[in-house]
């Protein structure tokens, strides 16, 4: 089958922004101008339609693998593109999924999806055939995926492996952007931080890339309306939807960031004595409130407007910013938005997801703060 490929981006070759107190200039990444590889359809076959491709990684052999939540099905795809095979449906037996949230390709290519209703991991070959299921305890559940720390919202390292050393790392970061008030970064596998610039609605997205010393070594624009699932060493992965919100899993080339040198990501790296940054009961009734409002104008926007959430909080009508804290839309997409909160008092970090499938261990609709996350 013919996979269509729509849209040139041109790919900014300068990014203003902050580094980290050296007089180095980061180094451009720069993604191909097309994707290498698009997988995705209007209209055709079913294995091709996707809804809510929430995850996607890609196996040694140059196959994609793609997390379809909308369908409950694990697939993959050949380096060309073409569907190969799909595991996986609705329930609770073997295999089956009811909320898969994340994929995660582990060694020798074996992944593990995290089932957010089973609350469990399912564990897979590299050909998809279902080896065991891993339950998820209690204690263990904000360990996986995105997590708050010191006015940062962070996806990543991949199941919480290597936390110490991202915590030192963001310790030496720059304030947070002026004009948003946070950072939202991703932690790749290369060791790399990458700190997200100011974001307009409907815009390419442009980023900072420091390795662990805090120190700037890259800077690369992505498409807008692309959502990164997966960074290579030369290659970033995720989905990109278009202008009537269809998705599709694309593979674009980077070049530059192969150059940059690896960094080891472990667990006990001392970051320092934590700050101080609880809030007492008062505070948090605030951000309570606060987020409550948040919530009750998004769905008044989406029910409203094309059945979008609002991407920024000067999208909706009525909003007026609550006194003492910072209140940011992170992320939105047609299924679902997360919200960020910071007490400007005692720099206190708190968060919310609301829809249908939230970060790995979040629970929707929960204001969770940093001190929750070990």
């Amino acid at each position: 089958m013919k996979l269509r490929i729509t849209g040139l981006f041109v790919l900014s070759a300068a990014v203003a922004g902050a580094r980290a107190g050296a007089a180095q200039e980061p180094a451009v990444w720069r993604l191909s101008a097309e994707p290498l590889l698009q997988i995705g359809v209007v209209e055709g076959a079913p294995e091709y339609q996707l809804f809510r491709a929430v995850s996607s990684v890609r196996l040694g052999d140059g196959r994609i693998a793609v997390l379809n939540a909308g369908s409950h099905e694990l697939r993959f795809y050949d380096a060309e593109g073409r569907f190969v095979a799909s595991v996986g449906r609705r329930g609770k037996g073997p295999g089956e999924f009811l909320a898969p949230a994340r994929l995660y390709r582990m060694a020798a290519d074996s992944l593990m999806v995290f089932d957010r209703a089973n609350v469990r991991f399912s564990v897979h070959a590299p050909d998809g055939t279902f080896v065991r299921s891993e339950p998820v305890a209690e204690e263990r559940r904000f360990r996986f995926a995105e997590w708050l720390y010191d006015r940062s919202w962070i996806d990543g390292p991949a199941l919480g492996r290597g936390r110490g050393s991202v915590r030192a790392a963001i310790d030496r970061l720059p304030a947070p952007d002026p004009a948003v008030g946070y950072r939202y970064v991703k932690v790749s596998p290369q060791g790399h931080l990458w700190v997200r610039r100011p974001v307009a609605p409907g815009a390419p997205v442009e980023w900072i890339v420091y390795d662990l010393e805090a120190r700037p070594i890259g800077q690369v624009t992505t498409p807008a309306r692309f959502e990164i699932h997966e960074i290579g060493r030369d290659y970033l992965l995720g989905v990109w939807r278009d202008e009537l919100d269809v998705e599709y899993i694309r593979l674009y080339a980077m070049s530059g960031a192969e150059r940059a040198p690896v960094g080891t990501l472990a667990d006990d790296v001392a970051a320092g004595p934590a700050p101080a940054r609880s809030l007492p009961p008062a505070a948090l009734n605030e951000v309570r409130r606060a987020i409550k409002n948040l919530a009750t104008l998004q769905e008044l926007h989406y029910s409203t407007g094309d059945f979008r959430y609002a991407a920024d909080t000067d999208q909706l009508d009525g909003w007026e910013a609550p006194e003492n804290l910072l209140v940011r839309i992170v992320n939105a997409t047609p299924h679902g938005w997360t919200g960020l909160i910071i007490d400007e008092r005692t720099g206190a970090t708190c968060g919310l997801s609301y829809g249908a499938y939230p970060p790995v261990g979040w629970m929707p609709g929960v204001v969770l703060c940093e001190t929750s996350f070990p």
